[in-house]
């Protein structure tokens, strides 16, 4: 008697566990019609027999035992997929009528996921899930494992669920009602469309600039856009909803290759887009290295090692990131263009696979989200790739625009030197033989002269002649070395009234014949100029106001202060027309050609402006026909130092 009081204890505790071992084999989860969605996942009974080809009859007497364990959370990690787990439970309609739910498991990337419905003889049978009764059809898949369960009316149905695969474990395990589940898929689906349109957007338009844009970092961005998404969407499930007839491990070795060459063409990316062989020949190099390494090794160690192969995806990944946004960092510090934006997109991608590492390396159920997680970084990742191409390119793409215009420009100039060129040297061939002539025919009559006086006419025009033409060919050479590119006039700082004297005494000489009065107003301004060229303009166009003012007439040469800075030369001479002032600065205007020996070839005004241009001067005219003319050269930009006060130059004065 005494000895049955010490065992009742332990009796009343064997007997209180199998009581509670019954009540939980006897506890379906209840599924109430009214509701949208039941959470299954705390009526799991789960084991993990090691034994891979138990029979599902023995599983349910395993998950039925005491040793059956229970889940506190739906993302509680249980282990590694190696060893098969089952888990056993049940599901009962309260309801009066039948009802149709959808089972998901929301988890991906598992081998081999099965669910299993005991008959009304005991027996297990298998049960169809949602893509195998899809598969053929593209798109009819699901992004995780999802069964369709019809369940009479106050029915109790025993399920048995098992799980293998490389992957971890969990199951988070639901009941939805089908036109819930629909709803909350379609958001999914409508932004996952919306993301892979904006990345094609991308990728399309950055390889139709690969036409005419030779960048070798386009065809790589292509392949990593191209395997980012592919990874993506093996992680979060879309690959398996689009093509539910693929195996799931061929899908992982598709996703696997795929982050392969992520990193692999990420790798050559970067070191050509940040050219690191300019500026680090060594970790050009590792770069290189770091490529082949994943292009050509990491597919085939996936292939022998399923699930050392994950566990390189998130460390191997992860370092990847860490390499290249520390490259990308010391780029920027070179101020290698557009580096940051490289830092920037694998930094998002370090940020999440260091986001991986920390919740495997704590196992924290809050932390797995790895679906919705995986898809985002890879948008956000593209979308920050594809923006650094896109600067790359438009960057290049300006740098060709330029470079074409400047082309275009140059090959205009070329176009109208070579016409001034041909019209230059046709005139010259058309009026160099008037002169020419007159030199011939004013030396043939001073041969046969026979007074002092008629020899002393022939020669004096014959010494016209020869003027004439050897003003032409001075002003053909220094037009040909105006227009000669690689001639660049040197400058110097003079004072202007140095640089205008010697000219207007030669004028002044010359003007003498004709009784013209040239007044010049001295000035003490410095200019920065070239000095052949300045005289030769101001020689130009005293010239061309000797020439057409009559005898008697007045000359001007000063400086205004009046509207800027000026040079002037007016003379009140014949003047010009409308129209010939429109033709005064074009080759081989002649305004006067009814004298027997032409005074001038038209190339005055046509050298002025030449002149003008290579020293950076604005010669203006105005001019009224039986008035005079006045030209003008702006010098303001060139003045040392301000002008005295005086007075300003007049005709009358």
């Amino acid at each position: 008697m005494r000895g049955l009081k010490r065992e009742l204890p332990r009796i009343l505790a064997a007997v209180f566990v199998a009581c509670l071992s019954i009540a939980a084999r006897a506890a379906p989860v209840a599924i109430a019609p009214d509701a949208e969605i039941v959470a299954v996942w705390p009526g799991l009974r789960i084991v993990a027999p090691a034994d891979r080809r138990l029979a599902p009859v023995r599983a349910a007497e395993l998950a039925a035992g005491a040793d059956a364990t229970q889940v506190d959370s739906p993302d509680r990690v249980l282990g590694r997929g190696t060893t098969p787990h089952w888990a056993l439970f049940s599901l009962y309609n309260p309801g009066t009528a039948e009802q149709l739910r959808l089972l998901a498991l929301e988890m991906t990337t598992q081998f081999d996921v099965r669910l299993f419905r005991r008959d009304d003889d005991g027996a297990w049978h298998q049960v169809q899930s949602v893509a195998d009764n899809a598969a053929g059809r593209v798109g009819g898949g699901t992004t995780h494992p999802v069964w369709a369960l019809n369940m009479a009316p106050h029915q109790t149905a025993g399920l048995l669920l098992r799980v293998e695969g490389p992957a971890v474990v969990r199951f988070p395990l639901f009941a939805y009602q089908p036109v819930r589940y629909t709803e909350l898929k379609r958001g999914t689906f409508l932004a996952l469309g919306a993301a892979l349109g904006g990345c094609l957007f991308i990728g399309i338009y950055i390889g139709s600039m690969r036409r005419y844009l030779d960048d070798r970092s386009v065809p790589l961005f292509l392949c990593m856009l191209a395997a980012d998404l592919v990874g993506a969407l093996w992680l979060s499930g879309f690959l398996s909803a689009l093509f539910p007839a693929v195996p799931e491990n061929i899908l992982s070795l598709i996703g696997f290759g795929a982050y392969a060459v992520l990193f692999g063409c990420g790798s050559l990316h970067a070191r050509i887009y940040l050219n690191s062989a300019a500026w680090a020949p060594k970790v050009d190099r590792l770069l290189q290295l770091l490529a082949w390494f994943w292009l050509g090794l990491a597919p085939w160690f996936s292939l022998a090692f399923p699930v050392a192969a994950r566990i390189l995806l998130v460390w191997g990944g992860t370092a990847v990131a860490l390499a290249l946004v520390g490259v990308a960092i010391a780029a920027t510090r070179r101020k290698v263009p557009l580096s940051g934006f490289i830092a920037g997109a694998w930094l998002a991608y370090l940020l999440v696979g260091s986001y991986f590492l920390v919740a495997r390396l704590i196992d924290n159920p809050s932390l797995w989200s790895p679906s919705g997680l995986a898809l985002t970084q890879a948008i956000v990742v593209a979308m920050l790739f594809g923006f650094a191409m896109l600067q790359r390119m438009m960057r290049q793409r300006d740098a060709l625009v330029s470079a074409r215009q400047e082309a275009l420009m140059q090959r205009e100039q070329a176009a109208t030197l070579m016409r001034e060129r041909s019209l230059l040297f046709a005139a010259t061939n058309h009026d160099l033989r008037q002169p020419l002539l007159g030199v011939g025919v004013f030396a043939h009559l001073l041969a046969s002269a026979h007074t002092p006086a008629e020899r002393d006419e022939h020669a004096h025009k014959l010494s016209l002649a020869l003027t004439e033409v050897d003003d032409l060919l001075v002003s053909i050479q220094q037009l040909a070395a105006v227009h000669e590119a690689s001639n660049q006039p040197a400058f110097e700082t003079v004072k202007l009234d140095d640089l205008l004297a010697p000219v207007i005494e030669e004028y002044r000489a010359r003007s003498e014949d004709k009784k013209i009065t040239i007044r010049y107003v001295p000035t003490r301004l410095t200019i920065t100029t070239h000095v052949p060229y300045f005289q030769r303009i101001v020689r130009n166009l005293l010239s061309n106001a000797v020439r057409y003012t009559d005898r008697g007439d007045r000359i001007l040469v000063g400086c205004r202060r009046a509207g800027g800075l000026r040079l002037i030369v007016a003379d009140t001479g014949r003047g010009m027309s409308e129209e010939q002032t429109r033709r005064a600065f074009d080759a081989f205007q002649r305004f006067d050609a009814s004298a027997s020996i032409p005074d001038g070839f038209g190339l005055g005004l046509f050298s002025t402006r030449s002149l003008a241009h290579a020293l950076g001067l604005n010669v203006s005219l105005h001019s009224r026909e039986g008035r005079g003319t006045e030209f003008s050269i702006a010098i303001s930009a060139f003045t040392q130092r301000a002008v005295d006060a005086q007075p300003e130059p007049t005709l009358n004065g």
